[in-house]
This record gives C-alpha cells, structure tokens and sequence, in this order.
C-alpha cells in the first residue's frame, strides 16, 4: 500500500459528497482482508467537519458508541473531556489548506502534479490520521494501518454509488440505537466490492471498575508514621493539556488525582504520565510519595466516583485511613476543578480584555484543526456563552458558524 494509493482511493471519496447521503449514526460494515470486521462512519452531514472514521472490532464499536454518547454533554466537563479522548479510529479527514501539516501540503502538492485532481475550494484536502484513546490526533504508523484505510475507502465509494439509485434504508442502513446488533456488511471481492449480509454490532458495555491491591509493607509503613490531617476530597481525571515524553514522541493526555482538603481549601494535583496513568501500582507509589513530601497524611479521603474509590479503597484501609464514595456534588472538590478550567481557559486566551472580547477574538482567529482540537470543556464553555447571548450579534453568528460540527 503506497502513500499514492490512499491518495487515489481518498480523493475518490471526496468526490462522492456520499456524506451529504448518510448521517455519522447510519453505520455499515466491511469485512477487512485482516479477517476483521471494520465499521465505518460518515462524519459531514451536520457540519464542515467531513472524514470517514473506521471503526475496528469490538473495541472500535465500543468507541464509536462512546462518541455516539459525547453528542450528549454530562455537564461534567472533565468527563466530557475524558469522553472526547477516548475515540479509537482511523480516518480519512477532508479539510483546507491551512490544516495541513508542511510534509502533507508537500505530498499532495507533488500528487497533483501527476494526477488530474483539482484542489480548490474547501474540505478539498485529504488527511490520513489515528485516533486512540488517550492519545491526541496521529499520523498513520502501520502498513495495517495504510490498508484498513484503504479497503474502508473502496468500500465506501462502492456504496456512495448504490446510493445514487437506491435510499440507505433500501440497502438497510438505518441509525444506530442501543438495541441495534447487526448492521450491512460489505466485502471486497477481488477489484469489486459486494453486499454480504450483515455484520454483527456488539452492544454497548458497561464499565466497571476492579479493586487495586497492593502489599508494599514499606510504602504502608512510610505513610502510616505521617502526622494526620483532615478530610480530602478526590477525584481522578482526564488532563486538559496534552504531554510529550520527548520531541517526536507521540502526544497523551495525563490523568490527574485531584484532591482538596475540605475545609482549609488546600489543593493538591498529582500528575500521572504515560508510565505511570496505566500502572496502578505506580500510581499509589506517587501517591504515597506526594504525601511524604507534604509532610503529613490524610485522616479521610471522600471519592467522587467509583473509579477513584476502586483506586484507593485498599491503600487508604491499609494505611488506616477512613475511605468512602459520595455521588453528590463535593463543594471543595467542584472549586478546585472550576479553578482548573478558569485557568486553563485564561492560558488559551488570556491577556487585560473581558472574556468574552478575548475568547472571541481567539476563536476567530483559530484555523478549524487547531479549533477541533481543543479540550471539550473549551468548546462546551463557547456553546453556553452563545446560548447566554454572551457576544455581540454579529460576533455570536460568526462563532456559531466556525463551530458547525465540532
């Protein structure tokens, strides 16, 4: 599979505009020649936002449910967040000139030297990316990869023509629901590809959250003789800012255990990296060690969320340290992260001006890639600030246009 390849099959699909024909939920299937089943999602209908997005396996349904639930914001915005990063696809992604990074603008231009392709106009720019969860947008890394992408493209184009003559409920493509288990199946067929019945489509699991154990005698015993002190709120979340371990390593999003002590305010953030955010046993030494390092040591700890309590629960009880769940809205715990978002919000747009003058200027002026790419809770903070009339007319129609899709 050549880089020209892709470019062929993608500037195929770009011409279909099958997108204005099926919405992101109506969902087909191809059998990939991994032996595989790829589902494959439309995104263009609703906005400018245009990209096809191959969804592999059963892990890739169970993303693509999860993005199905992101179009519902919680109110939550770091679970919104964490929500958003969890997408698991790769994608052929239509967008402008300006999105491209100088190695694409490159090879697209010494493409359309040899090909008769037009490039005006916009969403007239193929992209090639990968998405998993936890990670920010990628380049392609696999010959696999390449491939998948490729046989998810030729699938498409073929249905884009069924569709000029048939309706996508004739050839049984309806929108997902929650109780849907099948969707059309499509399989390459030498140089053709054919209608092959139907694939199946898992349901939506349910996450549930193990207990971590440890028996670190030594880490029991270098907290246990802390002096204690008060009652922390927690909750372990998603970062906002993407982290780079090195120059050219691939950009993650941290998890971060937030705690606040409730009744003096006093805020701790302890950031866990690529080595340390799946790994709960390095998690809990950080953890201990944060605490060695403040001097003391709690006398309870409230969870937010049964993550967090799955998290901690037998730590706290070894180290004799009161540990519980609450559901309901912790106050300290509410302003630390309400902090967080002010101030990432100000790092973004920040200078003497009010909010709403300096986020629309920055919105504005932001290409639609870097837009997209912002954390959700950004992007929902924009939403409710037009929702609110917080801008000037002209201003609000300008902004509500330049988020269509996002």
């Amino acid at each position: 599979m050549t880089r020209e390849d892709l470019y062929d099959i993608a500037f195929q699909f770009r011409d279909t505009a099958i997108w204005k024909k099926l919405t992101d939920t109506e969902v087909f299937a191809i059998r990939l020649s991994n032996g595989e089943f790829g589902y494959i999602s439309l995104l263009g209908n609703w906005g400018d936002y245009i990209a096809l997005c191959l969804y592999i396996g059963e892990k890739g349904v169970q993303s693509f449910r999860l993005m199905v639930d992101r179009l519902k914001p919680s109110g939550a915005p770091f679970k919104d967040h964490e929500l958003m990063v969890q997408d698991d696809s790769l994608q052929i992604i239509l967008g402008d000139e300006d999105e491209l990074f100088p190695e694409e603008w490159e090879e697209i231009r010494m493409y359309a030297k040899r090909k008769p392709v037009k490039l005006l106009g916009s969403n007239a720019y193929p992209q090639f990316v990968k998405y998993e969860p936890g990670f920010h947008q990628w380049k392609l890394e696999t010959e696999e990869e390449r491939i998948s992408l490729h046989e998810a493209a030729l699938a498409t184009c073929f249905l884009a023509k069924e569709l000029e003559t048939k309706t996508p409920k004739e050839l049984g493509i309806v929108p997902v629901t929650p109780q849907m288990r099948e969707v059309p199946l499509l399989e390459i067929n030498g140089d053709t590809v054919v209608v092959a019945g139907r694939a199946p489509f898992p349901e939506k699991k349910e996450v549930h959250y193990e207990f971590v154990t440890t028996d670190n005698q030594v880490l029991f015993a270098s907290v246990k003789k802390l002096t204690r002190k008060g009652t922390w709120e927690s909750e372990l979340v998603c970062g906002l800012d993407p982290l780079q371990d090195s120059p050219d390593g691939r950009p993650y999003y941290p998890m971060l255990l937030l705690l606040t002590e409730n009744s003096t305010y006093h805020l701790l953030a302890i950031p866990f990296k690529l080595k340390e955010k799946n790994d709960p046993q390095k998690i809990l030494m950080k953890f201990a060690n944060t605490w060695k390092s403040e001097g003391y040591y709690p006398k309870e700890i409230i969870c937010s969320d049964e993550r967090t309590y799955a998290l901690l629960k037998d730590f706290c009880e070894k180290t004799n340290v009161r540990v519980s769940i609450c559901k309901e809205d912790m106050f300290a715990l509410a302003n630390f992260k309400k902090t967080i978002l002010d101030n990432y919000m100000e790092e973004q747009i920040g200078d003497g001006r009010s909010e709403e003058e300096r986020l629309a200027e920055a919105i504005l002026g932001m290409d639609v890639s870097k837009l997209r790419a912002m954390p959700q809770p950004f992007l929902d903070q924009i939403r409710m600030m037009l929702a609110q009339n917080a801008f000037p007319q002209d201003v609000a129609k300008e902004i509500a246009e330049k988020m269509k899709g996002l």
